[in-house]
């Protein structure tokens, strides 16, 4: 995809795919923030150049039974590390759903970005460790 005019974010796909010339998949705009948002949700302790005691809000819970208290505390800490870290995104919706069957969290995080003018959609399904 040639970078358009109204590109403002850019980013390589988080799965490693590639195009059909073998190059690695470029994704832009509202895809380019949910990958950023993803690694940060994701992120380990040590992720953090400087900061090598702080990772990423979702982590510290993978390991937690799965619960409803477990559901409500990592609803609060994603959403209060949000705007800590991150005052420029609005939340729209925050979805945090439990598969028991499977043993994973299913995450939805729809949001807009005030500075960069754009909305965002990240869905991801994390596993737990628990």
């Amino acid at each position: 995809m040639a970078l358009e005019a109204k590109t403002i974010l850019f980013d390589y796909d988080l799965n490693g795919g590639t195009d059909n010339q073998g190059n690695i998949k470029e994704v832009y705009n509202s895809d380019a923030l949910g990958n950023a948002l993803k690694m940060w949700l994701l992120s380990s302790a040590g992720d953090y150049i400087g900061e090598v005691s702080r990772g990423g809000p979702l982590v510290p819970y993978l390991d937690k039974p799965m619960n409803d208290e477990t559901k409500q505390l990592m609803t609060l800490t994603i959403t209060e590390a949000l705007t800590t870290d991150f005052p420029e995104i609005k939340i729209v919706t925050f979805t945090i759903d439990p598969n028991y069957e499977k043993k994973y969290w299913s995450l939805e995080l729809v949001g807009y970005s005030d500075i960069h003018k754009i909305g965002f959609v990240v869905q991801e399904k994390v596993r737990s460790f628990n």
